[in-house]
């Protein structure tokens, strides 16, 4: 009797300790090299709440989250150039922008709502001209969970839903405007028991596995981050594969059915982990915000940890700030790594030398 007791005792702590693995790993044990960055030279201050910060070559883009949210574009001295996409409901306005970036050396692009990319000429920019040169739209029906990501000339990548497809088991989307063909891959990984129960006729899975795609460089690759999952996927464009997945934790989210509404709503699971607050990348390098809190956790959303790997989801080195910031930036050659900074006086852009 001793013995069998004993056996279903170590049975379940057997499957507690599996069930452990799955629901979080440890990212800071992953790193055995660790650097700590201090003493970050100020290039931007008097800001009131900069956000989705991106570098190319001798130019800062952010935009400034207010009221009248506009997008600003500096050089790397820290001199004013040029304001432009304001909140409004006019021409070359937007309702919310989502994510400003590079897009290469000549394009600046904006993911917009409701889901649309806008495009802008880094020239007429420095000319003085602040209207998009371009737009593209997702089809009628087409959905994105989040932000939107141009990662070829007139193709549009997103976590979102094929609307066509019966089967809802994909969470990335291509949308190849000229072809005007819409490719879904991806699938939702295997040992994710919870997104499995989750209903399949909405967009339950996909708001799961929200996150901010960010393009290689040289555009040959995605890597997705996700606000409730800590962990990334690596995504092949041209083959539209996962090349590579790393998760620590899967989306903690929970799925309810609001009967006055008959519809099914996701709500974080405030005793998880907070994932990737941002990203950034060179040719050579992925580098992550981590903020190491949980859902509930106040200030979840700052975070000093910056995470370091290559191509094929190696680790390489953590980096631990001297304080917390909110967005991070990589120059092409790694030499220096830009952040936004807040506290109670206003908001900043600080630059690290790595």
């Amino acid at each position: 009797m001793k013995k069998l007791l004993f056996f279903a005792l170590f049975c379940v702590l057997l499957i507690s300790c599996k069930e452990k693995d799955i629901l979080f790993r440890d990212v800071l044990s992953d790193f055995d090299v660790v650097v700590e960055l201090s003493a970050p030279k100020t290039i931007i201050d008097n800001l009131l709440n900069p956000v989705h910060l991106s570098v190319c070559n001798s130019l800062i883009l952010f935009s400034e989250k207010t009221d009248s949210t506009t997008t600003v574009l500096y050089d790397t001295s820290g001199n004013h150039i040029i304001n432009f996409l304001w909140k409004g409901r006019g021409p070359g306005e937007t309702a919310n922008t989502l994510d400003v970036s590079f897009y290469n050396d000549m394009i600046i692009q904006a993911s917009v709502h409701p889901e649309r990319i806008f495009l802008y000429d880094i020239n007429e920019l420095l000319s003085g001209k602040k209207m998009p040169c371009g737009i593209h739209s997702l089809d009628a029906g087409d959905y994105a969970s989040a932000t939107i990501l141009q990662c070829d000339d007139d193709v549009l990548f997103y976590v979102g839903k094929d609307p066509k497809s019966k089967i809802n088991d994909n969470r990335f989307c291509i949308r190849d405007i000229k072809r005007n063909i819409l490719y879904s891959f991806g699938r939702f990984p295997e040992e994710d028991i919870v997104i499995s129960e989750f209903p399949e006729e909405d967009y339950s899975r996909q708001t799961a596995y929200q996150g901010r795609p960010v393009l290689k460089p040289d555009h040959t690759k995605i890597v997705v981050p996700y606000y409730y999952a800590v962990g990334f996927d690596i995504v092949n464009r041209d083959e539209r594969i996962v090349e590579y997945s790393n998760f620590y934790q899967y989306p903690g989210v929970e799925c309810q059915y609001i009967s006055q509404i008959k519809a099914t709503a996701v709500k974080r699971n405030e005793e998880k982990y907070r994932g990737f607050l941002d990203s950034c990348c060179s040719d050579e390098s992925i580098y992550f915000l981590y903020s190491a809190k949980k859902l509930g956790d106040p200030g979840n959303v700052y975070g000093k940890y910056v995470l370091k790997y290559n191509w094929k989801g190696e680790p390489e080195c953590c980096y631990i700030l001297d304080r917390e910031v909110v967005n991070i930036a990589i120059d092409k050659n790694e030499k220096y790594l830009y952040v936004c900074f807040h506290d109670i006086e206003g908001g900043s852009i600080e630059r690290y030398s790595l």
